[in-house]
């Protein structure tokens, strides 16, 4: 995390998350990414600077107040770290993310199941699905 605090983005141009106090100056890291969902949700091709960044103020926004809610939740659990159960418990009445995250998690296990069944393939000897054949 030490990166994304008190930095400056490629064009020099810092920022702090407006209406919070004690917030750090945090770095343009998102930029590119937002341009492109925009312009896949109908924005213009090239959407304009105010508009990116007025986007990104509230999608760091937003971060800044999960995380913040996802770590006050594990300290009350008596734990260092927040962990998924936490972020699960923090957006719990939002049905809509709630089951988003649990279709990323069940893809994250069939991925991980995946790659793990195709390295034990490998140690095998084995063919693997889908791997250009051997030469």
């Amino acid at each position: 995390m030490e990166g994304l605090v008190g930095g400056e983005n490629t064009d020099g141009a810092s920022r702090c998350v407006s209406g919070t106090t004690g917030r750090k100056t945090l770095p343009r890291i998102f930029a590119q990414e937002l341009r492109g969902m925009m312009y896949g949700f109908g924005d213009a091709v090239r959407p304009s600077k105010a508009a990116v960044d007025m986007m990104e103020e509230i999608l760091l926004d937003h971060l800044f107040n999960l995380v913040s809610k996802t770590t006050e939740v594990a300290h009350i659990r008596k734990r260092d770290r927040p962990d998924i159960t936490d972020v699960k418990f923090v957006i719990r009445r939002d049905r809509r993310r709630t089951q988003r995250v649990r279709y990323l998690l069940q893809m994250k296990a069939s991925i991980d199941g995946a790659t793990s069944m195709k390295e034990l393939a490998m140690v095998a000897g084995e063919e693997v699905p889908g791997a250009p054949p051997k030469v």
